[in-house]
């Protein structure tokens, strides 16, 4: 990310695809991954910020993501058979999770962190939540230019997302209407408390909404687990 960055100083969009990444940081503290050679995507994008208008970066390039994954299946006839859906507010599950989203911003610039497993057929043990490819979920692995290029062209089409892209997102929310434990983050009041309760869905404004015990409850940063612990 840290060559996007400079990267984003120089022109308005662009990509940085890495064959192996050493050093990826995850959303939360202390959450780093691995991707061996080969075997995931690794890319950063950057484009202006005002491209999503508003909309949580994170939220939308997971619907971008999805939407990439997707046309990249159908056009071969494939099918991802558990679904594509959207762990609030940055990963993408199949059978297990397939894929993650890291944002930040730069400037004018938003940078957008994709990794995606795409051939692995078996994974360290040390994955805090279970992990899945996109070759264990429709059998086909894809050439990593073609979904940079079907990612990028999601993203050019942001504008297109406007007014419809909260009704997508929920459609293809994880967990929704399922009873759900949430940790609330750093920058919340109450964070360091666990809540469980219902998971209503996402607001426009990107905020979890969570029908807990005393009422709904909205989140802007935390951690959402289903309440028998798996992802």
């Amino acid at each position: 990310m840290e060559d996007a960055r400079r990267l984003a100083a120089e022109s308005p969009r662009g990509a940085v695809i890495a064959d192996e990444q050493t050093a990826g940081r995850g959303r939360l503290a202390g959450r780093r991954w691995h991707s061996p050679p080969g075997l995931s995507l690794a890319v950063t994008f950057w484009l202006p910020l005002s491209d999503f208008e508003g909309a949580p970066p994170p939220l939308l390039a997971g619907l971008a993501l999805r939407r990439a994954l997707l046309a990249w299946a159908a056009a071969r006839g494939l099918s991802f058979p558990a679904g594509l859906r959207i762990k609030w507010p940055n990963d993408l599950l199949g059978r297990g999770k397939l894929a993650g989203i890291l944002c930040e911003s730069a400037g004018p610039a938003a940078l957008v962190g994709v990794g995606v497993n795409l051939s692995q057929t078996a994974f360290e043990p040390y994955y805090r939540s279970r992990p899945s490819s996109v070759l264990l979920e429709t059998g086909a692995v894809p050439d990593k230019d073609e979904l940079v290029a079907l990612l990028a062209a999601e993203f050019e089409g942001l504008a297109q997302m406007r007014g419809v892209w909260i009704v997508e997102l929920n459609a293809a929310l994880a967990y929704r209407g399922e009873r759900v434990s949430f940790k609330p983050g750093l920058g919340e009041d109450d964070a360091g408390e666990t809540y469980s309760g219902e998971l209503v869905g996402v607001s426009p404004e990107g905020a979890l909404v969570l029908a807990a015990e005393g009422g709904e409850r909205r989140f802007f940063s935390g951690e959402l687990r289903p309440s028998d612990g798996s992802y």
